[in-house]
């Protein structure tokens, strides 16, 4: 299944994984309907997992967007987590395609 997680700026979603996952992946950028209007400053990105800082890129601007493709492999947990940098008035920002990977087995007969 593919999401669309969209996120108010200084907001967190944490998300069990209990190993069962070997990948996470998603495009992250601020939401169309912030492109062309008034905003100021950026927004940060960061994936934290089992409580380690796994990603995060520069501060991202309307307009740039940013593909994640994390090993999740024997992890527990995951928190998505967005603040805004600098100053900023309004911001939504959106992890598209929201995608967890499944580990899959197969058993050979």
């Amino acid at each position: 299944m593919r999401y669309i997680l969209g996120l108010a700026c200084e907001f967190s979603y944490n998300r069990p994984l209990n190993s069962e996952y070997t990948r996470f992946t998603s495009i992250i950028g601020l939401d169309d309907e912030v492109i062309g209007g008034a905003v100021t400053g950026s927004v940060v990105y960061r994936v934290i997992l089992d409580n380690v800082e796994e990603f995060s890129p520069p501060p991202m601007s309307p307009g740039l967007v940013k593909f994640v493709d994390l090993d999740v492999t024997g992890k527990n947990t995951m928190k998505l987590v967005t603040e805004q940098s600098a100053t900023q008035d309004y911001g939504h920002t959106d992890w598209g395609n929201a995608v967890l990977t499944k580990n899959l087995f197969i058993i050979k007969t």
